[in-house]
């Protein structure tokens, strides 16, 4: 006869308050992610993704508050959309969700309306237009200062 089968326990999925108070015991050098209810630790940021990140939050400060960010690079791009994005999808008050390349002068914009959400592409010269807080930020604002 074989040895018993070896369960494996049950993951439990965090909601964003329960990971927002697991995330503060956790070491402040290792920064993490909430991804399908799962924390993950996250990749240290390139000098362009960080300058990127200052960018985005100097141009939002300058304009009110800032809604929901998700920031990308091209190596961690498939998460972003196939499970940070639809995860901040089920999030009844976030209405926008910006994806901003750090290798390249590229945005993506998804809006809520309704049901439904709509994406927008944005290059080069454009304007993002943040309804959520009633502002629109120049794409070549956030890129100020990164050489791609």
């Amino acid at each position: 006869m074989g040895a018993p089968a070896i369960q494996k326990p049950a993951i439990q999925k965090m909601d964003i308050d329960e990971f927002l108070a697991w995330a503060d015991r956790q070491e402040p050098d290792t920064r993490y992610e909430l991804v399908g209810g799962q924390p993950r630790a996250m990749s240290p940021c390139s000098q362009a993704h960080s300058r990127l990140s200052g960018n985005i939050a100097f141009e939002i400060r300058r304009r009110l508050r800032p809604p929901c960010f998700v920031l990308t690079e091209t190596a961690i791009e498939r998460d972003d959309r196939g499970a940070k994005v639809p995860d901040s999808m089920q999030i009844p008050s976030v209405q926008e969700v910006l994806l901003v390349d750090s290798r390249a002068v590229r945005a993506q914009l998804w809006r809520r309306d309704g049901r439904r959400w709509i994406v927008e592409d944005f290059t080069e010269d454009a304007t993002l237009p943040l309804a959520s807080i009633g502002a629109e930020l120049p794409l070549a604002a956030l890129y100020d200062g990164i050489a791609l």
